[in-house]
């Protein structure tokens, strides 16, 4: 990984921002009007362009995919414990 950023690097984090916040976006629209056809349309374009996003600030900044997939794991174990509803 690297120590200092390039202003590249800081436009893909940027970028990487602003697709969460569309994400949750999608999300909301989701729990206020329902998860008819079109939300779900978006819920999938956000979650993709997500995806998408690590991908490219993994490749710039030298973290090894690996490395996410290892958090991933671990973010899904913790699920289990602490849910509601399973």
């Amino acid at each position: 990984m690297k120590d200092t950023l390039s202003k590249k690097a800081m436009e893909r984090l940027t970028i990487l921002g602003e697709e969460g916040a569309e994400l949750a976006q999608a999300i909301f629209k989701i729990q206020r009007f329902g998860f008819e056809a079109r939300n779900q349309d978006n819920l999938v374009q956000e979650m993709g362009d997500v995806i998408q996003m690590i991908s490219i600030v993994c490749e710039e900044l030298e973290i090894p995919w690996e490395v996410v997939e290892a958090a991933a794991r671990a973010k899904k174990e913790k699920l289990q414990h602490w849910v509601r509803h399973k």
